[in-house]
């Protein structure tokens, strides 16, 4: 009774602008329901600073916009050359510190956004503003007392009823929540190794069925690393994507040089 109380008050704030509910999008080559256990990396590097620089210039924006803007044109870019014909805007997971109480005993108190990369704007200014608000409204929503009580509920269902049998699916479905994850932009610094300065940081997020390409962004110091991974079998051409993200990323670093 308390769950559909709850429901119903999120429907509400909802419908009242306080925040909107993220919206399933098309299902494109990288979604695929089942990943495998073989997994490639690669890396692309730029300057914090350069990022920085381009968020004074784009009035209202964070890093971490303008990161997400920067990804998401370099993932609609090896989309479309793949021959997927970019029909709507993606949307990205972003792993993030959760609103509300934490739960008793539990080792972390994470969560997930779910933020439109709008990418049908081509113009990065304007798409690093619009992943702002999509931000904005999804941190509402997650903040909302009544959103917490829906979601919470499932965490208070006994192990039986998650590994209760299923009717198999006739088809896949044609939509999923989100089509790759990113992390939020850290800020590191003064990291040591054996006694010698770390001058680069790097890493894997985890890939998720329907999730076949995760980006985790690192920082030390004045250097941004994007680490890129992948099922072999879902991107069997890593290098093509990694090279349409490299010349996005030259040219935000570029952008920001020449604005300093």
């Amino acid at each position: 009774m308390a769950t559909a109380v709850a429901s119903s008050q999120s429907r509400k704030e909802a419908a009242s602008g306080m925040y909107s509910f993220p919206t399933p999008v098309p299902r494109w080559a990288i979604n695929v329901d089942t990943v495998g256990r073989a997994r490639v990396f690669d890396a692309v590097t730029l300057r914090l600073s350069a990022v920085q620089t381009v968020t004074t210039v784009i009035e209202g924006v964070t890093v971490n916009d303008v990161m997400l803007a920067t990804i998401g044109g370099a993932l609609a870019n090896y989309l479309s050359a793949r021959g997927d014909a970019m029909t709507s805007s993606l949307m990205c997971s972003v792993p993030t510190v959760a609103a509300g109480p934490r739960v008793p005993g539990a080792r972390n108190h994470t969560t997930f956004l779910l933020v439109n990369l709008h990418t049908d704007l081509p113009d990065i200014a304007e798409r690093a503003r619009a992943i702002r608000a999509s931000i904005l409204s999804e941190r509402r929503r997650k903040a909302s007392r009544a959103v917490q009580r829906t979601e919470q509920f499932a965490d208070l269902l006994p192990a039986m009823t998650h590994r209760a049998p299923r009717r198999p699916r006739r088809a896949a479905q044609s939509t999923v929540i989100a089509n790759t994850v990113v992390s939020t932009v850290p800020r590191g610094s003064g990291l040591e190794l054996a006694g010698m300065p770390a001058h680069t940081t790097f890493g894997a997020l985890r890939i998720y069925p329907g999730i076949g390409l995760a980006h985790m962004i690192n920082t030390i110091d004045d250097v941004l690393t994007v680490s890129v991974t992948a099922d072999p079998a879902v991107v069997s051409d890593l290098d093509h994507y990694v090279a349409i993200l490299q010349t996005e990323c030259e040219v935000l670093q570029a952008d920001g040089q020449s604005t300093a």
